[in-house]
């Protein structure tokens, strides 16, 4: 019987959970939704829903850390108006 060595395992300072922002609109009759170009890696380059890291340490909630991501350069200040998958 042989066993598989496992990779060791990666400690963070805090848990890693990403907010991602749908911003949707109605133009000439055609539902749109906002996308950025990402910047930096991984898929640098790529589209993308604007968003970020969930920062414990900044975010109070979840609609406090989509108020931070939504003020990204990519984004526009935004009101929340709902949270899905929360």
């Amino acid at each position: 019987m042989t066993t598989s060595a496992r990779p060791p395992v990666k400690q963070y300072p805090m848990p890693f959970t990403r907010v991602e922002i749908a911003v949707l609109s109605v133009v000439d009759g055609r539902l749109c939704v906002l996308l950025a170009r990402r910047a930096e890696e991984p898929h640098a380059g790529k589209w993308a829903l604007p968003g970020g890291v969930l920062r414990i340490d900044l975010d109070g909630s979840l609609d406090a850390a989509a108020q931070r991501a939504s003020s990204a350069p990519s984004a526009a200040q935004a009101e929340t108006r709902g949270l899905l998958g929360a």
